[in-house]
């Protein structure tokens, strides 16, 4: 049975113990039992928990963005100890609150909480209340200011109003209105701050206003300069000294109306002028800049006689135009060049290519001006002979061989005699042998070479008969004979020697060529015509299958007889226009001899070649062995089958045919009877007559 200290009420039976009619506290539950023989009793500890109490204090109101925590001692002060809370958005406690320690939306939430032991108090509303913050906002949209430019400076304001305007001393401003006094205020930079309240909730905000001093702009005249040069006068050092950061703009008039278009490159003197603006829109006044440009000196020089030949010597004289008083150089050096009056001594000078520059200066700006003087060497002709040629061939002595290795540029002269008084007509072509004269000139300095002599050599050609023309056969030997004493006789693409002898296959001409000592050539040339003669044989069938006919025909361009038919052991017939014959199994080559009517002789040949011998052959897969005279044997057929094995087998692989006669076939029986209708394998091995062997295997069918 069951037992406990009064308040706990205990079913002594089965232990049960009523929770609600228990009076809360900590007991002992005594459990006493026996076997009939021996008693005993153990027991153990009950613990019935009261019920938690929560009180909830609402928290105070405060301005947004604050946010309330619910979660704060404060809330549940006063509640059941040791208790853990739980926050959630409705009443019946199925929404939690996600951010309980940051709330920031006005409202009513809940709590409950929840004991060690595990008991939950009722959940009780918990009241939030958060005022919206105002809103203002300022700007000066004129900032930053002129100081002593602008008088004022509006505030535009949006959002609460009623507040009030303050700033650092130095700026003054109405502190109701936000206006500034500009011209009353030091230059800087000053943070205005607007206070304002709706009531419940204050703020502020800020703007930032700049009073910038007039900017001061101090110039620099440039220094003068040499036309064609320029004047920058947006370089820094022309404003240096002026207020920093400046924007400067520049005008062609003192009262600032026209616009120079090019301040960076001003190429005219005069007086010019410049405004500075600065960040904050402040102007400068217009400041004159004065430019000077000075006039370049001009002068010209030119030597009209060069190029100058220093072997001519004499003095090269300058033409000069322009301001005078100059000096003159010349590089590279060589020339022999007066730096006073630029003369040029041309016989003490080197030949070479000179630049001679005059120098001079009319006070304040200085110039140059240049120009080429050539001195020319004496030029030099070089001579080289010109081949010997062969008359009627001529030599030109104008070719670029004869004088190569002279001095570039040179035009030619060309002489009969060794004085250079007489000219040459007809240099490009001359006939005759003998020594001529050539003179060089340099057109562009008139230096001239001395006069050289050329040689010139024109050989006589030899002479060459020949004999030999004949009307011949194709084929028939002739004997040619050139002659030309005292020279070597060659003939065109054959072998050398005054004799040749020739088989000409057709009408021929052929070429001798005499050669003399001194290399000149002479040709001589004699026909041979052959007698026109072609036999022709043609096959009735090329190519053709071994084991028939074939027929071979001779023919010739004119009246002809067969005199011969090769191999001669396979034609009896050696007279026979025409031949017919069985064809062996393989190919082969024929020909035919053939004599015209005025005794010529030709041969034709021609090989014939074999069809494959599997070309018509052919294997039945069908047959019908009804005795009616039409496809009632199962057998192979082609014209060039050699030898032939048949062998036939039921379904069950029985052998029921076999043959070796290629005349044969299968009827259908076996052992004398008629087989049933179906499929029947076979195997078939056929050798042809070129050789070639076929096995195939396969089936038929047998139809009745």
């Amino acid at each position: 049975s069951y037992s406990a200290a009064a308040g706990l009420v205990i079913n002594p039976v089965n232990g049960t113990i009523n929770i609600t009619a228990s009076t809360a506290g900590t007991y002992t539950v005594t459990y006493t039992f026996t076997n009939g023989t021996c008693s005993g009793s153990t027991t153990t500890t009950v613990v019935v928990a009261s019920v938690p109490v929560l009180i909830v204090t609402n928290p105070a109101a405060v301005c947004a963005p604050v946010a309330i925590d619910l979660t704060a001692a404060a809330i549940t002060a006063g509640s059941t100890a040791g208790m853990t809370y739980a926050y959630f958005t409705d009443a019946a406690g199925t929404t939690t609150l996600s951010n309980p320690d940051a709330v920031t939306v006005t409202g009513t939430y809940y709590i409950q909480g929840t004991s060690a032991a595990g008991c939950k108090s009722a959940i009780q509303p918990v009241n939030v209340v958060i005022h919206p913050i105002p809103v203002a906002s300022i700007v000066y949209a004129g900032s930053p200011y002129c100081a002593a430019q602008t008088a004022s400076a509006v505030v535009t304001h949006t959002g609460q109003g009623g507040g009030t305007y303050s700033a650092a001393p130095g700026l003054s401003i109405n502190p109701t209105t936000g206006a500034i006094n500009i011209i009353g205020s030091t230059a800087g930079t000053y943070t205005v701050t607007y206070t304002f309240s709706n009531g419940t909730c204050s703020n502020s905000t800020t703007a930032s206003i700049r009073i910038d001093p007039l900017p001061v702009i101090v110039i620099t005249n440039p220094a003068a300069v040499c036309a064609p040069g320029s004047v920058d006068i947006t370089a820094p050092t022309i404003t240096a000294g002026s207020t920093p950061g400046l924007t400067y703009s520049y005008y062609v008039d003192a009262a600032g109306l026209v616009s120079l278009s090019k301040p960076e490159s001003v190429g005219s003197s005069g007086t010019y002028y410049v405004q500075g603006v600065s960040a904050s829109g402040c102007v400068t006044g217009l400041e004159a800049i004065n430019v000077v440009i000075n006039l370049l000196p001009v002068a010209t020089i030119s030597y009209n006689s060069s190029p100058f030949c220093i072997s001519a010597g004499g003095t090269g004289i300058v033409t000069q135009t322009g301001l005078a008083g100059g000096s003159y150089t010349s590089t590279p050096a060589g020339l022999a060049l007066n730096a006073t009056s630029g003369a040029v001594d041309i016989s003490a000078s080197t030949p070479g290519v000179y630049t001679v520059t005059y120098a001079f200066n009319n006070g304040l700006c200085s110039n140059t001006t240049k120009t080429t003087v050539s001195i020319m060497p004496t030029p030099v002709l070089t001579i080289t002979n010109p081949a010997p040629a062969c008359a009627p061939a001529t030599v030109d002595i104008t070719a670029a061989a004869v004088t190569a290795g002279s001095t570039p540029g040179l035009t030619f002269q060309y002489y009969t005699d060794a004085a250079g008084t007489t000219p040459l007509t007809g240099a490009a072509a001359i006939s005759a042998s003998g020594t001529y004269y050539i003179r060089g000139v340099y057109a562009a300095s008139g230096c001239v070479t001395a006069i050289q002599p050329v040689v010139v050599t024109i050989n006589t050609p030899p002479t060459i008969t020949i004999s030999g023309a004949a009307l011949v056969c194709k084929g028939e030997a002739v004997t040619l004979t050139a002659n030309s004493p005292g020279n070597t006789i060659t003939w065109q693409n054959m072998s050398g020697g005054n004799s040749v002898i020739v088989y000409p296959q057709t009408t021929t001409t052929y070429t001798a060529v005499a050669t003399n000592a001194a290399g000149c050539t002479a040709t001589a040339t004699v026909q041979v015509q052959v007698r026109s003669f072609d036999v022709t044989l043609t096959a009735s069938t090329n190519p053709i299958m071994p084991g028939t006919t074939l027929t071979l025909t001779s023919g010739a361009s004119s009246a002809f007889t067969v005199v011969g038919w090769k191999p001669a052991s396979a034609f009896m017939a050696q007279t026979a226009i025409s031949q017919s014959f069985i064809m062996k199994d393989s190919s082969q080559t024929f020909a035919v001899i053939g004599r015209s009517a005025d005794g010529c002789l030709d041969t034709a040949s021609l090989r014939v070649e074999l069809e494959p011998g599997d070309k018509d052959f052919f294997v039945p897969n069908a047959f019908t062995p009804n005795n009616d005279g039409k496809n009632d044997l199962f057998k192979l057929f082609g014209s060039s089958i050699k030898t032939v094995e048949l062998r036939v087998f039921n379904q069950w692989g029985e052998l029921v045919y076999e043959t070796k006669d290629k005349t044969k076939g299968w009827d259908g029986t076996f052992k004398g009877k008629a087989q049933p209708v179906g499929v029947y394998p076979y195997g078939v091995k056929v050798t042809f007559l070129d050789g070639t062997t076929v096995t195939k295997r396969g089936t038929v069918n047998l139809v009745r």
